[in-house]
């Protein structure tokens, strides 16, 4: 029998063997820990050129010392943007070298994310998303910013513009955190106006801000300083091209009146908020506030303009401040206190009327407007008016129809009062001709829609590609579809519409080749998964043709009208089946009409009246997050060619 002592050895050979080692016994070093992950070789190629592998090497988080490195580490699509600078290819092999030192936190320990995120001093910025920042302390008077956001039920953390994509990677003598943007700023000492002077396409916007600049009241803006403490900003410059597109009398007049530029200039900044393009590839709409404060250091920011940094479909940046928009040409540029970005209008410059936009945008609109009489009376009437402008393509179909079915549309078209972009939310609606939620607007991911349905239609939307053309006297936006007019077949709307994948490949609709129109009740990917979940039956009966469509066909419906439009009550609703088994639906109404009962015998659903209905041209179609069927099924015969009732 082993002694005491023997299975004390056994004990810890066993334990040598398998259990986790010290970090400085069983990884690499800084400099292996770079050059072997694919994703930061580049990097290393820089350290070996600049001859400074010696520093990654060397680094130990052992001797009590600030000699524990913490490495912010561009990955090789960073580091290949940042190669192709004419600044970076200029700069010395010493200022290269110090470029790298600005990757590089000294502390007596590994720095993790959530550390970096809690370093520093607190900068006490708005938080629009981000944090309130903290400024950190480099070598060599670096100051780099940390912020954080949530990300999906992820926290994310960023340096700067950099987000950390690869965070915590330890090393033997250091910490590595591989981030989406190499740390370059070759003006983060120079302060806004030696900045915006330096630019050779931003001379005009300089010249302007000087004059600003002089009047008491805004020096504290463009000198980024009030009394000792300073200001922390954002700024959007228009180049000298932006400027040249203004008509010769507007900009003499701008020049000329400092109140209007001061108004103009408040469009394009950014008080207490350090926001940055670049973090649009995440975050597609991030909500700001622009303005001159009369108290900078705590603005009161209720007498500020909400305005939103957005990135659209086609990859295009967008500010939009009150009701103006620009777009932002390049990256944003970090100087002293601020970030720079420089933009393609003049942002808050207002000079046009609504007849000159929509003349420049859409002339037939215009024209088929005035010779509308409702259309004609609110030109006279109102205010304010927002145009939804459609396309050339879009208005192909409008161009076509006759006098009254162009009144009906126009109605959609152009609405009272002015719309802004940061307006439409999910939760915002227009009513038209007493019908309430006649036009409401769908906000997905990168996109928005303006969709509008008329009395007993389902909804149709365009979705936005141009907005916020603003006016003296109202407001015009670019869609790509007119609401309320189907542009599409059922099919397609399923094909294009993933939620609904499943259902349009087992390509039910196209079985349905009489009667009609129909209303579907499309089930959703997640209904049908569930469905092919139960292995006993629902799986055999979606696997059998006749019976599948028996089961389609029973949350299919032969109607005219919306169950929307359908006064209060309780109805038994005849089935795409009901000619073959007088089939029905139990559908209850409620009073405020938010939400349909729908049963099958003893199963049950709820959907959204109006907000779940889309008109098609051949059809109109509801969500509808599960399917019925029972084990009387497996008894159907086939259920084919369905009649009108």
């Amino acid at each position: 029998m082993p002694s005491r002592l023997e299975y004390l050895c056994l004990f810890w050979i066993t334990c040598f063997a398998v259990c986790d080692q010290p970090v400085d016994a069983q990884t690499d070093d800084l400099y292996n820990t770079i050059r072997n992950n694919v994703n930061t070789t580049r990097f290393a190629d820089f350290i070996d050129a600049l001859e400074m592998k010696k520093d990654f090497v060397e680094a130990s988080c052992t001797s009590g010392q600030p000699q524990c490195l913490t490495v912010f580490v561009p990955n090789n699509e960073a580091v290949e943007l940042i190669t192709q600078l004419p600044q970076w290819n200029e700069l010395s092999l010493a200022s290269k070298r110090l470029v790298i030192w600005g990757h590089i936190l000294k502390d007596t320990k590994r720095i993790t994310a959530v550390d970096w995120s809690q370093m520093g001093m607190p900068q006490n910025l708005k938080d629009v998303g981000f944090g309130t920042g903290r400024s950190v302390s480099f070598g060599f008077s670096i100051t780099h910013y940390a912020f954080q956001s949530q990300l999906g039920n992820n926290l994310v953390y960023f340096i700067d513009v950099a987000r950390l994509v690869q965070p915590d990677i330890s090393a033997s003598n250091g910490m590595v955190h591989v981030v989406n943007q190499m740390l370059f700023m070759p003006w983060e000492n120079t302060n806004f106006y030696e900045y915006i002077s330096q630019q050779k396409n931003l001379q005009l916007s300089a010249e302007l801000w000087f004059q600003l600049g002089n009047t008491g009241n805004y020096q504290p803006f463009v000198s980024q300083q009030q009394g000792s403490s300073p200001l922390y900003s954002t700024f959007f410059v228009p180049t000298d091209e932006a400027w040249k597109k203004l008509p010769g009398d507007k900009l003499t007049m701008l020049k000329s009146n400092t109140s209007l530029l001061a108004e103009v200039f408040a469009s394009q900044y950014l008080p207490n908020q350090i926001v940055y393009s670049q973090w649009t590839a995440d975050y597609p709409r991030i909500m700001v506030r622009s303005g001159f404060p009369s108290t900078p250091l705590s603005p009161d920011w209720s007498k500020t303009i909400s305005s939103m940094l957005s990135r659209e479909s086609d990859g295009r940046i967008l500010i939009s401040s009150g009701a103006a928009q620009s777009e932002v040409v390049g990256h944003g540029v970090e100087i002293k206190q601020a970030v720079v970005h420089t933009i393609n209008s003049v942002l808050g410059f207002v000079y046009e009327t609504r007849e000159e936009i929509v003349q420049r945008l859409n002339p037939t609109l215009w024209q088929a407007c005035q010779a509308d009489q409702n259309c004609q009376s609110m030109l006279n009437t109102q205010a304010q008016l927002t145009f939804f402008v459609p396309t050339n393509q879009a208005m192909m179909r409008f161009n076509q129809m006759n006098s009254t079915q162009k009144s009906k549309f126009l109605r959609y078209l152009v609405v009272p009062g002015q719309i802004e972009v940061q307006e439409m939310t999910s939760d915002s609606y227009i009513t038209i001709d007493g019908l309430v939620k006649a036009i409401r607007f769908r906000l997905t991911t990168t996109d928005i829609y303006v969709e509008g349905r008329l009395p007993g239609r389902g909804y149709v939307g365009g979705r936005l590609i141009n907005v916020n053309q603003v006016a003296t006297n109202g407001i015009a936006h670019v869609i790509d579809h007119i609401p309320g007019l189907p542009y599409q077949t059922v099919q397609q709307y399923l094909a294009q519409t993933p939620e609904f994948s499943k259902y349009s490949e087992y390509r039910f609709v196209e079985t349905l080749t009489e009667g009609g129109p129909y209303i579907y009740f499309a089930p959703t990917n997640e209904a049908l998964q569930s469905m092919e979940n139960d292995a006993t039956l629902g799986l055999r009966l979606l696997g059998d043709l006749d019976k599948r469509t028996c089961i389609f066909q029973r949350i299919t419906f032969p109607l005219l009208k919306l169950f929307a439009d359908l006064p209060a009550g309780y109805y038994g609703a005849p089935t795409a089946n009901f000619a073959f088994f007088r089939e029905r639906l139990n559908i209850t109404v409620p009073s405020d009409k938010t939400k349909l009962t729908v049963r099958y015998f003893d199963q049950f659903t709820v959907i959204a009246p109006a907000e779940d209905a889309y008109q098609l041209s051949n059809g109109c179609v509801y969500k509808i997050n599960r399917v019925f069927y029972r084990q009387e099924d497996m008894n159907l015969m086939a259920c084919i060619k369905p009649k009108r009732n």
